[in-house]
């Protein structure tokens, strides 16, 4: 914005008159709805199904732990709501998603504001775990308010 200050550190000093530093700051880009609209048929739940347990899972090859079990959401927009449900229509969680950098929570989560990734840990909105069977999920764009609604199983 007009009149934003940048500081910046060098460990190093500038060696030559030569030496320089060029900055170029981009203006907000428009959103593109129907890149949006076309990359929520990707969305996808892995695994699906979920057997027991999977490798994304850190007590995997430590038996002495408890597991903690989850499934990824991948390809899904950044500021989103992801609904799950029984089939039966049982509201089992809600999961607001609001990716960024800042909002990152470990140093391997690539998570920024165009890439889509959330992990579920197969509880409900109680803390409970969730029964074996078919889920249904709505994820639902923020910006645009556009709907993509997929399935999911869990075999225990």
């Amino acid at each position: 914005k007009p009149n934003d200050v940048y500081q910046m550190d060098f460990i190093r000093p500038f060696h030559q008159d030569t030496d320089s530093l060029i900055f170029t700051i981009n203006g907000t880009q428009d959103f593109d709805k129907v890149k949006l609209k076309n990359d929520m048929e990707n969305i996808r739940v892995v695994p699906n199904p979920y057997v027991v347990t999977n490798t994304m899972e850190q007590a995997v090859a430590n038996w002495q732990r408890n597991q903690r079990r989850q499934i990824m959401f991948t390809n899904i927009p950044a500021q989103c709501k992801i609904t799950i449900f029984t089939v039966s229509g049982i509201l089992v969680d809600e999961i607001e998603v609001n990716n960024s950098v800042s909002n990152r929570q470990n140093p391997w989560d690539l998570n920024s504001e165009t890439n889509g990734t959330v992990h579920w840990d197969l509880r409900s909105s109680e803390g409970l775990e969730i029964a074996a069977g078919y889920y249904l999920y709505i994820v639902e764009a923020k910006q645009t308010g556009d709907v993509k609604i997929g399935k999911f199983a869990v075999i225990k």
